[in-house]
């Protein structure tokens, strides 16, 4: 009989676990399903050499009102990288990505800099955006790699 070592089989279990969330993440988008009820509250890449995360405040950001988001990057090691991380809101149901800066309306600025594995950002949703399935994202490009990371939220009235 083989037997699976279990340092294997737990990495085994995390790239399973990581990808049945987004894929829950994303049949609670297409349902229409609140993505809180189907999702874990993060979204993480824990394989290859460039590890990360994004987390919300909320699955469920309240228009005009503050909401911050954080990434964080690691190598495989658990060492802080330093990088660039690309912030854009894709509306999967209408099928269309759209980088979104500091202003909102210059795309340059959706690129930010992050050093110390670490980047946050406070955003504020306009009303117009209320009640529509949005996906944060973010690319995260360092000189070990690149990986993008999704949180799925509805904006709230």
């Amino acid at each position: 009989m083989i037997s699976t070592p279990p340092s294997r089989l737990r990495k085994f279990c995390a790239v399973c676990a990581t990808t049945l969330v987004a894929l829950l993440g994303m049949l609670a988008l297409t349902l229409g399903t609140p993505a809180a009820a189907l999702a874990a509250p993060s979204s993480e890449v824990n394989t290859g050499p460039v590890h990360g995360r994004i987390h919300g405040q909320s699955f469920y950001p309240v228009a005009n009102k503050n909401w911050s988001f954080t990434v964080t990057v690691t190598n495989a090691a658990g060492k802080a990288l330093s990088g660039t991380v690309e912030i854009e809101f894709t509306a999967p149901k209408l099928g269309f990505k759209n980088p979104v800066g500091y202003d909102g309306k210059n795309p340059k600025a959706a690129t930010h800099a992050f050093t110390h594995g670490r980047w946050q950002e406070t955003l504020t949703f306009p009303t117009q955006a209320a009640g529509e399935p949005l996906m944060v994202q973010a690319v995260v490009r360092t000189k070990s790699g690149s990986i993008t990371l999704d949180w799925p939220i509805v904006v709230k009235a």
